[in-house]
Order: structure tokens, then sequence, then C-alpha cells
């Protein structure tokens, strides 16, 4: 069981992690790829500018904090996701048994998926959303949505109106 940490002020063109058992805490960073594979280890990425982040993780937390990316790809199993003051054309996240929340995060696409995890926004900013659950709750509030899609099985879904004259789908089973 090892800690990864990358300190303040290197930069790679490349970040490529793997770890069993370890924690992976990533700042300050300009690179163009991240990409992050643990098994029960915790992920903290955080004041990174990139093109694409890639996160895998089975039985770890994932935090990211003030990010700006072209791409964030997120695949957890049995681990929390946590988006906060980050930026992207396009967020993906998916996972199993664990909860997905954006607090003041802008996203151009953002598609959620989730088997027994429930979906928070907090301040969200977005033109596109596909939320799509299994056994967990949409809920939250939208500075703006342009387009949102939910569907769910065995959830409910409370997204308050935020204004605006988008589109607004739900689908619940």
């Amino acid at each position: 069981s090892s800690d990864v940490v990358v300190v303040d002020g290197i930069d790679f063109d490349t970040v490529d992690i793997d770890s069993v058992s370890g924690d992976v805490n990533i700042s300050v960073m300009t690179p163009d790829v991240i990409k992050v594979d643990t098994t029960s280890g915790e992920i903290q990425l955080s004041n990174i500018s990139c093109g694409s982040v890639d996160v895998n993780t089975v039985s770890g937390d994932v935090q990211l904090k003030a990010m700006n990316s072209d791409l964030i790809d997120v695949d957890t199993t049995s681990g929390e996701v946590s988006v906060t003051e980050s930026t992207s054309e396009n967020f993906v996240i998916s996972t199993v048994s664990g909860e997905v929340s954006f607090t003041e995060a802008i996203g151009i696409k953002v598609k959620v998926n989730t088997i027994s995890g429930d979906v928070r926004f907090d301040a969200m900013d977005g033109n596109k959303f596909n939320i799509d659950t299994v056994s967990g709750d949409v809920k939250g509030n939208l500075r703006t949505g342009k387009d949102f899609d939910i569907s769910t099985i065995s959830g409910k879904i409370d997204i308050p109106e935020d204004g605006d004259n988008g589109v607004f789908k739900a689908d619940t089973t």
C-alpha cells in the first residue's frame, strides 16, 4: 500500500498512474492527458487544466476540484464521485453503488449512469444532460439547463425549475 502524490509545479505531457492499494493526489498541473487506475484507493485531482482525464477505480472515492478539461471520464465501482468548481466540454461519469455530485460545475455535455447511486446537482450549469439511474434519485438545482433527459428505475426525480426555456424529459419506472 503506497500513496502517489504528484507535487505542484512539475508538468508532464501524459500522467499515467496504476495503483492497487494506495491513494492518488495530483494538483496544479497542465498535462495533455491524465489517466488513473486504482483498486481500493482514493483519487484527488485539483487545480488541473488538461485535454482529457480518465479515472477508473474499484472501491475508491474520486474527488475532482477546480478542473478544466475537454473530457472528464470517471468509472467507479463502490465509490463516490464529487466534482466541484470544474469545467468540461464532456463529463462522462459511471458508477455502481456510488453517489455522484456536482457542485458549481459547468459542462457542455453531462452524461451520468448509476446503478444504486444518487445523482446530485448544486448550482450546476450546462447545455445537455443525460442522466440514467437504476435505484437512485436525481436531485438538486441548476443554474441553467438547456436539454435535460433523465431515466430512472426505482428512483425519484427532484430538479427545481431554473427559469430557462429548455427541454426537460423524464422517464420513471
